[in-house]
Order: structure tokens, then C-alpha cells, then sequence
């Protein structure tokens, strides 16, 4: 099935047909789309915060992994300029931009300057202009925020993927290849685009839901109904923890000292709010059923 001329494009995943653990190929395809969808969701948002955008299945052709989608609009405001074809500017200017996006990081092996993101920023406002699309009031352009945010959505996509596979986009307006040896350092590139950064520490309870045993990646905590992921940086208590002395299941809670970092940009917009974990106080465990019992 070839592409039609205005709103299709394809994912495409060349494998070793006889390599291991084929299921990686599916699961990054699904976390693609997943990333993609975000993707035009967020850019929507600077167009329009009334329209809504989802992609829509048209194949999926075998030999390699090729998933062919097309983007669709819901909730057109009433309100929208006659003299424009609202969703053929939108759909062209989704397409485009993704292609943008994936072709300005070809061959990019590790991504900490902010420069690269400003071109992707200056090139989604060319092709703003060149859609139609800054003509429609309601228009603000993308920011790096978003940039650099889906960029890394894009990447965590492709990091299930051996280094034989060989990942592609396919649209009208372009090609691009996947660079799955790309590494981006998003904390760094936050930290080139924050204007002020504001530190608070709180004493918090957060319920265990996904502990790390290795010791280099960052736990996931329930807090209220939300969920928050940390790094421990209390050293002593999490070699105890690694050496099994310490014992905490999921549903425990750890009573912690939490150093809460938010980043401004230069518009005063948020970029981002981490937590790290500087000191564990105690566990509390889970409840037991027969203490849950006796409440009820």
C-alpha cells in the first residue's frame, strides 16, 4: 500500500527475521505510535487547545515491521478561518513536523547542546508558515520544552531494539532513519534553557510501587493519585537496601526527606520537577490484610 498523498505516513522496523526476542520489535512499534500521538498532541496545543488529534490504522504490510497511519482531527472550532482548509494545514503541518523533528537528529550520537533543538524549533516555524498554519490566531509557537520532550519520548521507544534493527519514517514531505544509538541528556539540555530554578526540601510518604535494585535508575512512588519518580541519594541506606538488610515490598511506604527541583523557562513556563530522596527516616509497611479487616 503505497502512501496517499496527503496525511499517511509509516513506521518502518527492518529485523533479523531469525533474531531473538521478537516481541521487542511489536513493543517498540506500539511505544512509537504511543510517542507520535503525544507528539501531535502536544503541537496541537500551540495551534489550537480545542482541537483534538488522534492517528488512525490504514495497514500493516510484513516483510519488515511497517505500520501505515494517518492523522485524523476531532473537534474543528466553528470558528475556524473560512478561507483554509483546517485540517489539510494541520495534517500537513503534523506530518512535516515529525519529519523535521527525526531528520535534524540523524546521526546524532549524543544531544546536550540546546543548539540542536533550536534548529528544530526555527524549522517548525518555517514550516508553520510555509502550511498556513502561523496564519490561524490562535497559533504559538512549539517550545523547546516540547521539543525536548518528545524527542525523548521518541528515543526511550527505540532503547528495546537490538543494535541490528533498523528503525524509519516515510511521509510526503520526507524520509528519515531512527538514530537508536542516540543519547540525550535531558537534564542537561533543561539546564540550558532554564531562566530560574527554584529548590525546596519536604518531608513526604511515598508508597513503594517499583523499587531499583541496581542502584543507578530512580524508583517509582504513588503519592495522592499521582506518580512520582525518584532517585535515593542516601547512600548508606540504599547499600543496606542492595545488601538485603533492609527489606521493602511493594505497597510499603518510605518516610523520606525530599529535595524537589522545578525549572522555569525564560517565558516562565514549567520545564520540568524532579524529586531526589537525601535521607530515608523509616518504612512503613504495607498494612495487613487482617489489620485492614479489623478497620473495616
Amino acid at each position: 500500500m503505497k502512501l496517499k498523498e496527503n496525511n499517511d505516513f509509516s513506521i518502518i522496523i527492518d529485523f533479523d527475521k531469525k533474531s531473538p526476542n521478537p516481541s521487542r520489535v511489536f513493543k517498540s512499534m506500539a511505544s512509537l505510535i504511543e510517542s507520535f500521538e503525544q507528539f501531535d498532541k502536544d503541537l496541537v496545543k500551540h495551534i489550537d487547545n480545542k482541537i483534538e488529534t488522534v492517528l488512525i490504522l490504514e495497514d500493516v504490510e510484513k516483510g519488515s515491521l511497517k505500520t501505515i497511519l494517518a492523522n485524523a482531527l476531532r473537534k474543528i472550532p466553528d470558528s475556524a478561518i473560512s478561507d483554509l482548509d483546517y485540517k489539510k494545514i494541520i495534517g500537513h503541518y503534523l506530518l512535516k513536523a515529525k519529519y523535521i523533528a527525526l531528520n535534524a537528529l540523524e546521526g546524532k550520537v549524543l544531544l546536550t547542546d540546546a543548539t540542536e533543538i533550536e534548529v528544530i524549533e526555527m524549522e517548525l516555524k518555517k514550516a508553520a508558515s510555509e502550511t498556513g498554519i502561523d496564519q490561524i490566531p490562535t497559533y504559538v509557537p512549539t517550545n523547546k520544552k516540547t521539543i525536548i520532550k518528545n524527542i525523548d519520548n521518541i528515543n526511550q521507544s527505540l532503547e528495546i531494539l537490538s543494535d541490528t534493527d533498523k528503525v524509519s519514517y516515510e511521509s510526503p514531505f520526507g524520509n528519515a532513519s531512527f538514530n537508536l544509538d542516540l543519547k540525550i541528556d535531558v537534564e542537561s539540555m533543561e539546564d540550558l534553557i532554564t531562566e530560574e530554578e527554584l529548590v525546596s526540601n519536604s518531608k513526604m510518604i511515598l508508597k513503594v510501587k517499583k523499587p531499583d535494585y541496581l542502584g543507578d535508575s530512580k524508583w517509582s512512588f504513588k503519592h495522592g493519585n499521582g506518580t512520582i519518580s525518584a532517585k535515593i541519594t542516601h547512600q548508606e541506606w540504599l547499600k543496606d537496601f542492595q545488601n538485603r538488610k533492609i527489606d521493602v515490598r511493594p505497597q510499603d511506604s518510605l518516610v523520606c526527606m525530599v529535595k524537589i527541583t522545578v525549572k522555569y523557562d525564560y517565558n516562565y513556563e514549567l520545564i520540568s520537577t524532579t524529586h531526589e530522596i537525601t535521607e530515608v527516616i523509616k518504612i512503613n509497611p504495607r498494612p495487613s490484610d487482617d489489620n485492614q479487616m479489623s478497620l473495616i
